[in-house]
Order: structure tokens, then sequence, then C-alpha cells
């Protein structure tokens, strides 16, 4: 039988910081990484895309008209082009002139990936079998356990508003860790520490520690 140590809050670790500390920074960018870091977290959510030249960028959307000066659809973008793109000033002035990163493997960095995409994940695994899979839901589907098992993965990244004490006890029974994302009130995961709920996903890390 899998046992459940008591907790009143996530541990450090398990604290992932959604696209930086996004609440006090521009998503997305290099300040939002760095003011995760300050705060505390271990972890940054962050989402990649690809620019028309195949240069990858880290940008939630498919274009650069909510996060950034310009606007423009990824596909119509190469890297020629982010020079001119502040990432920032749409967030703050203090921010004026945040670049939109480019994205590059940094050696000794864990990676794991997340993804609404179960073929996607699957795909991955085939490739490297050495990172932590994480299929990314709102809602959960009824062939959950299933779905897991095609790609293989051991991990859910659930958003919170539907968590539930009984789904919680079923994946700690079933050695599968569960990440509620995007909760920036603790009270509302309170009650689920303690029935096996593994990290939270959050706008500001600062939150969850203090």
């Amino acid at each position: 039988m899998t046992t459940v140590e008591p907790r009143s809050g996530p541990r450090r670790s398990e604290v992932q910081a959604h696209r930086g500390a996004s609440a006090i920074a521009p998503e997305n960018t290099i300040a939002a990484f760095r003011a995760a870091a300050e705060q505390g977290a271990e972890w940054v959510e962050l989402d990649v895309a690809l620019l028309a030249d195949g240069t990858p960028v880290v940008i939630h959307d498919v274009s650069i008209d909510r996060c950034s000066s310009s606007k423009g659809n990824l596909a119509d973008l190469t890297a020629s082009d982010l020079d001119a793109i502040d990432a920032g000033s749409w967030f703050s002035p203090k921010f004026k002139g945040e670049p939109l990163p480019t994205k590059a493997r940094a050696e000794h960095t864990k990676i794991m990936i997340s993804s609404f995409d179960a073929a996607a994940l699957k795909g991955m695994h085939e490739i490297d079998q050495s990172y932590e899979l994480a299929m990314l839901w709102s809602k959960l589907p009824a062939d959950w356990l299933d779905v897991l098992r095609l790609i293989p993965a051991k991990t859910i990244h659930l958003d919170y508003k539907v968590l539930s004490i009984g789904f919680l006890e079923e994946a700690v029974r079933r050695g599968i860790k569960i990440r509620a994302w995007t909760c920036n009130d603790p009270g509302r995961l309170a009650s689920f520490w303690d029935v096996g709920l593994t990290g939270v996903i959050t706008d500001d890390p600062s939150l969850y520690l203090r």
C-alpha cells in the first residue's frame, strides 16, 4: 500500500513558476525566469514555438500580438525580426526592451516536457527516454490511465479546478504524480496535499515558498 507523507503544502522542488514569475514580470521572458529564481523557485514552466525559419522562441501564443509591442504571426517571422520585438513594455514600462527569448539547451539543466498532445509526448519518449513526461489536461478523460500507458508517462499536470480527493488517492495507488495548474490561491489546494498532490504550477511562486 502506498502511503502519503502529511504535508501542508508543496515541497520547494515541486513549485513551478508558470511562464516564469509571470505575476510580477512579463511572461516567458528572461526577466520572469530571473524573478522566479529570486523567489526561490527551482523550476520554470515555459512554452516553445518555431518561427518560419525554424528558430525556436519562448512564447505561448501563435502570434506576438498579446505579449509584445509588435504584431505578427510566428509563421511569418524569422530570426532577423527578433531585434525589433519588445516583449516587456506591454507588461510595464520598466521592462521596456526585454527580448523575446530564443531557446537553447543549457548544460546541467533538468528538463521535463508537458503537453496536451499525447502523440507528441509519445514521440518524445521514442527520441529520448531521459525526460520526465507530463500529460497536460484541463479535464480528466475517462481513459486517462490508458493514455498514460500508451505514452508512457507517470505524471499528470491537471487544472486545479477539477482536482478531487478520490482521483488523487487513485493516482497515488498507481504511482502517478499530479501537479496542479495554474493556481495562485494556496487555499484552493489546502485539502489536497495530504492525499497525494505532488506539486503546483503558479504565476507567483512566492505564494508557496514563504
